[in-house]
Formats: structure tokens, C-alpha cells, sequence
């Protein structure tokens, strides 16, 4: 079998003589040296010999080609696939570190009762991730996130930071302490405040990585706690991860009527949330917060492994309530939403357990 040049680079074959064409820089019709040290004669018709084809990869017109590997032609191919394969892993990587889930919004006004809420689920296999937001934070501090933790629950911890770049960063270092696995700012604070953001974070977790270190059989604390917080990973005995950051583009109770007129952004939705989750992206961070029906818009424009946290979720039989951009479970699956936060829909169910595997059902 011989495969014509034109089938690799899309240009007509010479009719008189070698194929001399060019290909990124490359006249193909003079031998070339292989990664060997030996040369490659090409065929006078601009043909390559058969035996110098071992790995089938191209199919033209029914017929399959031969790839060959040693030629300095085809190891710039390889090389650009390679380096499409290592972003392809570099993007479930972000996925990999937690996987999709429903979290349920624990938006009670104390412990007493987001411990009898969770009690209803003491049976279950698996634990519900939860969301400790503003208004249980604020009354109960920090000790209600050491309790649920303590439960076997995963946390997103969304105070929704938004000040100067020093005040965030300051805030982030004292939550890094907090055994949490989700943290979040406004993405409206501008890519210098989430860049601090992150650094506040980042030193929290190296401390909090140091304390636990220092007696742990390692010996080597230092080391521990800058490979950890710089890369999500930790050495044994160490199991202490930065918490993901996400940023939120724009409230879900925000439409397009308030976006003009009360924020005075006069420009439309979807491209004022993908401004914000490019510069989220730019200044290191995880993912964002935004509404199932921007998701799969922003996985397009920052990647997949940038994960999609989504509220506004409602079953189709429910009701809206203040929310002005929602979806259903399974339309925020079908959409690309990574994460999905449903609050009154299984707090406020009259079977709150039922609610919630209904959501996992849908989405999962």
C-alpha cells in the first residue's frame, strides 16, 4: 500500500519529479533525517513506501493510511497531539478532584435546626455535600462547620467575599483553617481581589498543612506544605488540601431588567458572566457560581476542567420562588453543570430525604 502526499497535507501531488512541497518549513522531498539518525527516501510520485507506516490512524475515502512514526512529518503530528492529550487530562483533572454532586443548602437560622435537617439522613449511604451560608455562619461561627464536618459531610462554605484585595486575602488565610472543601468570592471584585483570594487561601492551607505536619514521621513540614497548597496534592502522612475557589458571576434572582437599570451593566447576561468567569479563570481559580443556563457557555469559554457550581434548580412540579434563572435537575445535567445547589425544594419538601434522591436521580 502507498498513501499519497496529498492525503497528508491536502496539496495536489508534482506531476514532473520529486513532491517538493513545503510543510511547516520542510521541503518533504529531500530525505530527511528520522529521530534514529537515518534517512527517509520519499518516492519520486510523492508516495512513502509502505513498510515505513506503522500505526494506522488515518482513514481517507474508506481506505486506511499508515501513519509513520519516525519521519520528522509526522513527529510534529504526534507531538501536536500530544500536547492536545495533556490539556484533555489537565481538564478532568479539576473534575477528578471531587466529581459531580447535588449539594444541598442548609439555610437554617441555627444549629438546632440544620442538625435535625441532617439527622433525617443519618440512614444514607452517602452523606449529602451541604452549603453553610450566610445566615447560619453568622449565628453560629465557625463551630457549626467543625460539626457538620465532624458528621462526614463535605462543605461549601459560601460567604460570597467581596472587599479590598488585602481584607479577602486576610479573610481567606483565617477560613484556609476551617476543613472545608468549597470557598467563594464576587467575581465582580475584580481579578486583583480573587488573585488575593487565592494567596490568602493558599497561605491558610500551608500553615494549617505545617501544624499538622510538624508530628507527623515526614520530616520534611516545610516541603509538605508549599508542594500541597500549590497543587491541590499532599504528601502522606498529610491529607490537607487547599479548598477549591469559585467566584460568582451574577446572582440568579438577577435578570436582565435589574442588570441595566439597578447595576447599570447594560450589556447582555450571558456575555457579562462570561467576562467574569474568564477573569476568575485568569486570576486562578477554580470554577464559578452561575445559572445552569450559562454552564455549558462557560465550559466552552474557559475549559472543562473550570468547574460550573449552578443554583437556581427547581423540579419542574415546584415552585420558582424568587429565583429568576433556573433549571431542573436533569436539564442542569444535559447542560454540563459540574455541581448543582438545591435548597428549598428538599429543605422545605415535606419528605425531605425523598426530595433529595429524586434530585440525585435526576442529576447524577
Amino acid at each position: 500500500m502507498q498513501i499519497s502526499l496529498k492525503y497528508l497535507f491536502g496539496e495536489p501531488e508534482c506531476k514532473n519529479g520529486p513532491a517538493a512541497k513545503m510543510f511547516c518549513g520542510l521541503d518533504i522531498s529531500k530525505p530527511e533525517l528520522d529521530q534514529n539518525g537515518t534517512r527517509t527516501e520519499l518516492h519520486q510520485n510523492g508516495t512513502i513506501p509502505e513498510q515505513n507506516w506503522t500505526r494506522t490512524e488515518l482513514h481517507q475515502n474508506g481506505t486506511k493510511a499508515e501513519r509513520y512514526q519516525n519521519s520528522i512529518v509526522s513527529e510534529r503530528i504526534y507531538i501536536r497531539k500530544g500536547k492536545q492529550k495533556k490539556e484533555k487530562e489537565k481538564e478532568r483533572k479539576g473534575r477528578d478532584r471531587m466529581g459531580k454532586d447535588v449539594i444541598v443548602a442548609c439555610d437554617f437560622a441555627s444549629a438546632e435546626a440544620t442538625y435535625a435537617f441532617l439527622d433525617k439522613f443519618e440512614a444514607e449511604e452517602r452523606k449529602p455535600f451541604v452549603k453553610i451560608g450566610m445566615e447560619l455562619y453568622y449565628a453560629e461561627g465557625p463551630e457549626i462547620v467543625r460539626g457538620i464536618k465532624a458528621r462526614g459531610h463535605r462543605i461549601f462554605l459560601d460567604l460570597k467575599l467581596h472587599d479590598i484585595p488585602n481584607t479577602v486575602k486576610k479573610a481567606m488565610a483565617v477560613l484556609a483553617r476551617l476543613d472545608v472543601d468549597v470557598v467563594n468570592v464576587h467575581a465582580a471584585g475584580t481579578k486583583a481581589m480573587m488573585q488575593g483570594a487565592l494567596e490568602g487561601l493558599e497561605q491558610g492551607t500551608r500553615e494549617r498543612i505545617e501544624r499538622e505536619a510538624a508530628g507527623s514521621s515526614s520530616g520534611n513540614a516545610a516541603e509538605d506544605a508549599a508542594e500541597s497548597a500549590a497543587s491541590g496534592n499532599t504528601k502522606a502522612p498529610v491529607s490537607i488540601r487547599r479548598p477549591l475557589l469559585i467566584a460568582v458571576t451574577q446572582l440568579t434572582s438577577t435578570d436582565q431588567e435589574a442588570l441595566e437599570k439597578e447595576l447599570l451593566i447594560e450589556r447582555p447576561m450571558a456575555e457579562v458572566v462570561m467576562d467574569y468567569a474568564r477573569n476568575a479563570k485568569a486570576a486562578g481559580l477554580d470554577g464559578v457560581v452561575c445559572s445552569p443556563l450559562e454552564a455549558a457557555a462557560v465550559h466552552k469559554a474557559c475549559g472543562e476542567s473550570f468547574l460550573t457550581i449552578t443554583p437556581g434548580i427547581r423540579f419542574a412540579d415546584g415552585e420558582v420562588g424568587d429565583q429568576k434563572r433556573v433549571m431542573t435537575p436533569a436539564a442542569a445535567k444535559e447542560a454540563g453543570s459540574d455541581y448543582i445547589v438545591v435548597g428549598r425544594p428538599i429543605t422545605a419538601a415535606a419528605d425531605p430525604v425523598a426530595a433529595y434522591r429524586r434530585c440525585c436521580a435526576d442529576f447524577l
